[in-house]
């Protein structure tokens, strides 16, 4: 892991301001879609779980 962090400190040398915060408009963008999946994933548990408790069935999503 630490080998990783010095790359990644490496590779940012050479970059501008303006690259580097484009690069983490990107990274910003990827977290959101990447926990609006979890969320999505999540719920589906909630709602699998729960109606399992209750002896139903689960709606299930096309």
């Amino acid at each position: 892991m630490t080998a990783a962090n010095a790359f990644a400190v490496l590779r940012l040398l050479p970059m501008t301001d303006r690259e580097k915060d484009a690069e983490i408009l990107v990274l910003r963008y990827q977290i959101t879609v990447l926990e609006r999946q979890l969320d999505g994933a999540m719920g589906a548990v909630r709602r699998s779980g729960s109606s399992a408790a209750r002896g139903t069935a689960s709606p299930v999503a096309s």
